[in-house]
């Protein structure tokens, strides 16, 4: 039985490249699909293999000229903006000013997932519906 392709044999054939080429499809199709996770668990493995084969080094940060600030949440910076947590306007401001004062990375440590409670969204059930 012959293979359809070239009918030169110095060049490969449909034959050979087909395989080849469908588990490169199918690979890139799970792999870009994250099935089962499977990609995440992946690049896991390998930033975990890079971070052992070539650790960072440290750097101390005052040397290098941006040391790092903690800045918490106090019992007066509660008083001043009430309850955790914040309206993403009160989080907006203060990252601005942050970055005024020359940070150059912002990390909130807290979590921001919960709706704005300063947003219109949340006085919606107030509002009887026949005054919209």
């Amino acid at each position: 039985m012959r293979c359809r392709g070239f009918d030169d044999v110095s060049r490969p054939t449909v034959c050979r490249l087909g395989l080849p080429l469908v588990t490169l499809l199918v690979t890139l199709l799970v792999l870009g699909s994250d099935a089962g996770g499977v990609a995440t668990r992946a690049r896991g493995f390998l930033f975990d293999f890079l971070s052992a084969a070539r650790p960072r080094s440290y750097q101390d940060t005052r040397v290098s000229g941006h040391p790092v600030r903690v800045v918490e949440i106090d019992p007066a910076s509660i008083a001043k903006f009430g309850a955790w947590p914040w309206p993403h306007g009160t989080l907006a401001g203060l990252i601005d000013a942050a970055g005024k004062r020359g940070a150059s990375v912002i990390v909130l440590a807290g979590s921001i997932d919960q709706p704005d409670p300063a947003s219109g969204r949340q006085f919606d059930c107030l509002v009887p519906p026949s005054e919209f």
